[in-house]
C-alpha cells in the first residue's frame, strides 16, 4: 500500500453528525468507513468487503484471517482519531483461540504504532480508539495467532470502524477524496480552456501500454475482446517496436521519450536517477507547444513543462510529482496515486486505471493542448503479479482497451493517435542461471547485476553496488574478463549441445554518448533470445536455481508494439520498427527537426517540417553534458521495494 495518497479510491460519503466536543471545544465530525467506497487491501490478496457480522447484535464490518495485514488509506485531517469495534470469540475457529492485533499509521516515511494488544475468546467484544497522525495515511490492522496458540486459527472481525475529526470545516466537509472532476474543477477553471471554442492545430494523443506485444494480445483481439485497439490497427500504420538491448521499463520509456541510448540520456536503471537529457515535450515547449504528460515511467516533475506533467511512478518522499504544482491537491483529493501498483490485487490495478483515465480525460477535454501522452504500467504489472494468460491477465487487458476508448473519445477525428509499448513479454521454456555459472568456474569475485531483462544481463565486480558503474577503471582485471568472455561465448546448452551466448561486450561499446562511463557493469552478456537470464534474486524457484539451465518461466521481451493512425496515413502493416524512432516521428508530427545524436528516424514524414528548420537545441538541462545524472544511484525504499515486487530490479 502507498502511504502518499489514497490509490484508486471511489468517491467517499462522508457523514457529518454533531455528537458532542473534541479536546477544543467544537464539535467532533464522524466519517463511518463502511459509507465511503474506500477498497480495504489484504496482505492474502483478497479485498475486503464490508458486511454483517453476527455476534450479540448485528454488527457492519469484515472478518480477517490470522497472520494477516489489511490497510486502508485515506487523508487525515488534525486532530482525528480511529475507533473501533472488535470480536474474537465469535467467530474464532478453534476453542480457547487467542489473537495479537496491532493497528500501525504510516504517515510518509514515519511508522506510528497506535495499537499493540493481545486478544482473549473471554472478552466478546473490545471496543477502543487511537489517535491518528495528519496527512496523507495508511493505516493498517494486523492480526496473528496468539504465541500461546500457535496451532490455533484466530480470526477476527472488525466493525464500527469510524474516524472522528474536530478539525475545522474545509470546503463542503472534511478533507476525503472526491471524484475526479469535483475535485479537477478549480484547477480547470484556472488552467483551463473556460469553455471556449477549440482551436484548431495539430494535435497528437500517445497512449502506451507497458509490456504489451501482438503475440500476448493475439488471442484478445481475434476473440473481440480488445474491439478498440483492433479498430485502431485496422485504420493505421501499425508493427513491432524493436525495445532496447536490455528490454526493461526504465529504459525503454527514456528511448522513447529522448530518441537517444542510455550513453547519451543517463537512465540505465530506476537508479540512474533524474536525468539530464531533454524529452521531446521540452522540444515543444519550446515553440510554445502545449503538451499534457500522464504516468511516463521515470518522467520528472523536477524538470520544467509547457503544459501538464504528472509523474510516473513516483516515490513516496517524491513532493513535486506534478507540474504545475498547484494541481497536486486536486489530485490528491481525486485519489490520483503516482506511486507504482505492486499489490497482488485486480480490483486495486482497475480502481487506479479508472482514476488515471477519468483525471487525463478532463485534462485533454477542458485544456488546450497539442500533445498528450498516457501510459497503463498494468499490462506488465498484472503479467508480474499474475503470470501470462491468467483470468486476471485478461481481465486487464481488457480493461485496458476500455480506457483507450474513453480517451479516444475526448478527441476528434483530426487528432493523430499512437498506441506504443516500451517492452513485450513472452514465455521462455529455458532459462541460464548466470551466477550459478560464475559460481561454478571459480568466478567468485563477480555477480550479474543490474541492468537484466530478457536475454540480456551485466556482470560487475561483488563489490559493486546494485546498477553502479565499477569502482576501478575498466580495463583493470583485464585477464579475468577475457577469460569470462571466452568461458561464456562457449557455453552450449547441455540438453540441444548448442552454445547460447552471442555476445559478451563492454557497455561502453553498445551505449554511446557522454554518459557512457556512467553504464552499469564490467561486461554486458546477450544470450540467445530464446533464453530468460536468471540472477540470484530472480523470479522462479524450485531445483533449477541451482543449476545453470532450466527454470522456464515469462518476463520481457524485446517486440513491443507500435500503432499510428490519422489523417493521412495509411492502413497498412508496417515493418519492424526501433523504440529510438518514437522522439522523431513525435517532432517529425509538429515539424521540429530530430536533434543531430538521435538514434532513430521518424515512421513517417508528416510534411510539415520546413527542409531549412534547425534540430533543437538545446539537448540537456545542464549547458554541461558531461556531468553526473541527477540524483544518480538512488531510489527511494518504497519505490524499489515495489520495483522489485514487480520484477522490474533484482
Amino acid at each position: 500500500m502507498r502511504s502518499r495518497t489514497p490509490a484508486g479510491l471511489l468517491t467517499l460519503a462522508c457523514v457529518l453528525l454533531a455528537v458532542g466536543c473534541g479536546p477544543r471545544g467544537e464539535p467532533e465530525r464522524k466519517f463511518a468507513l463502511r459509507d465511503s467506497g474506500i477498497p480495504v487491501h489484504c496482505s492474502t490478496g483478497k479485498d475486503v468487503e464490508f458486511g454483517t457480522i453476527e455476534g450479540g447484535r448485528e454488527w457492519f464490518g469484515f472478518v480477517q484471517d490470522p497472520f494477516s495485514r489489511c490497510s486502508f488509506e485515506l487523508i487525515v485531517p488534525p486532530a482525528s482519531r480511529l475507533s473501533f469495534r472488535l470480536s474474537l470469540a465469535a467467530i474464532s475457529h478453534a476453542r480457547g483461540a487467542s489473537a495479537k492485533v496491532a493497528i500501525h499509521s504510516r504517515v510518509g516515511e514515519t511508522n506510528h504504532v497506535l495499537l499493540v494488544r493481545e486478544v482473549s475468546p473471554d472478552e466478546a467484544v473490545f471496543e477502543g480508539s487511537v489517535e491518528l497522525s495528519a496527512g496523507a495515511s495508511t493505516i493498517s490492522l494486523w492480526v496473528a495467532a496468539s504465541e500461546k496458540k500457535k496451532g490455533s486459527s484466530a480470526f477476527v472481525a472488525w466493525s464500527d470502524l469510524e474516524i472522528w475529526s474536530d478539525s475545522p470545516d474545509e470546503d463542503d466537509g472534511l478533507p476525503w477524496i472526491v471524484g475526479a472532476e469535483k475535485a479537477l474543477a478549480p484547477f480547470l477553471e484556472t488552467h483551463g480552456n473556460s469553455g471556449a471554442p477549440r482551436e484548431q492545430r495539430r494535435r497528437l494523443l500517445i497512449i502506451g501500454f507497458d509490456g504489451a506485444s501482438w503475440q500476448l494480445m493475439e488471442r484478445l483481439l481475434d476473440e473481440g475482446k480488445m474491439p478498440y485497439l483492433n479498430a485502431l490497427r485496422a485504420r493505421g500504420r501499425w508493427g513491432v517496436l524493436r525495445s532496447t538491448v536490455v528490454p526493461e521499463s526504465a529504459m525503454g520509456w527514456s528511448a522513447i521519450r529522448t530518441g537517444v541510448n542510455p550513453g547519451k540520456s543517463g537512465m540505465y536503471t530506476f537508479y540512474s536517477g533524474v536525468q539530464p537529457r531533454r524529452s521531446f515535450w521540452h522540444f515543444l515547449g519550446d515553440r510554445d507547444l502545449t503538451s499534457i504528460v500522464v504516468a511516463v515511467p521515470t518522467a520528472s516533475a523536477l524538470h520544467p513543462i509547457n503544459g501538464v506533467l504528472i509523474h510516473g511512478w513516483a516515490g513516496a518522499d517524491t513532493p513535486r510529482w506534478a507540474l504545475p504544482e498547484d494541481i497536486i491537491p486536486p489530485l490528491e483529493r481525486a485519489g490520483y496515486d503516482p506511486t507504482l501498483a505492486d499489490l497482488k490485487n485486480t480490483r486495486y490495478f482497475l480502481e487506479r486505471m479508472q482514476t488515471r483515465t477519468d483525471v487525463s480525460s478532463l485534462l485533454l477535454e477542458n485544456m488546450d493542448w497539442d500533445l498528450g501522452f498516457v501510459v497503463f504500467e498494468y499490462t506488465d504489472s498484472v503479467g508480474h503479479r499474475f503470470g501470462l494468460y491468467t483470468r486476471e491477465w485478461d481481465e486487464v487487458y481488457r480493461a485496458v482497451d476500455g480506457h483507450l476508448a474513453t480517451l479516444l473519445e475526448v478527441v476528434d477525428d483530426q487528432t493523430t493517435v499512437m498506441v506504443i509499448s516500451d517492452h513485450g513479454w513472452r514465455y521462455f521454456e529455458r532459462s541460464i542461471h548466470l551466477n550459478q555459472w560464475l559460481r561454478s568456474n571459480d568466478f567468485d569475485g563477480w555477480k550479474a547485476n543490474l541492468p537484466v531483462s530478457a536475454s540480456t544481463v551485466s556482470i560487475s565486480r561483488k563489490d559493486v553496488g546494485t546498477a553502479q558503474p565499477p569502482k576501478e577503471p575498466r580495463d583493470s582485471r583485464a585477464r579475468a574478463l577475457r577469460r569470462i568472455r571466452r568461458g561464456l561465448l562457449e557455453l552450449r546448452d547441455p540438453k540441444t549441445g548448442q552454445k547460447v551466448i552471442e555476445r559478451v561486450r563492454s557497455p561502453t561499446d553498445v551505449f554511446h554518448g557522454p554518459y557512457s562511463d556512467r553504464a552499469p557493469g564490467r561486461l554486458l552478456v546477450e544470450a540467445d533470445e530464446d533464453y530468460r537470464m536468471l540472477t540470484d534474486r530472480s523470479r522462479g524457484k524450485g531445483k533449477g536455481r541451482r543449476r545453470v539451465f532450466g527454470e522456464p518461466g515469462d518476463t520481457h521481451a524485446f517486440e513491443g508494439i507500435y500503432v499510428l493512425a490519422g489523417p493521412g496515413i495509411e492502413a497498412v502493416e508496417g515493418p519492424q520498427a526501433s523504440i529510438y524512432d518514437i522522439a522523431p516521428t513525435v517532432l517529425n508530427f509538429f515539424g521540429i527537426p530530430p536533434p543531430v545524436d538521435a538514434d532513430g528516424a521518424t515512421l513517417m514524414d508528416f510534411g510539415v517540417t520546413d527542409a531549412g528548420a534547425q534540430p533543437p537545441e538545446p539537448l540537456y538541462f545542464s549547458e554541461d553534458a558531461s556531468g553526473t545524472a541527477e540524483g544518480g544511484g538512488e531510489v527511494s525504499r518504497e519505490l524499489e521495494e515495489n520495483l522489485r515486487t514487480l520484477g522490474y530490479i533484482e
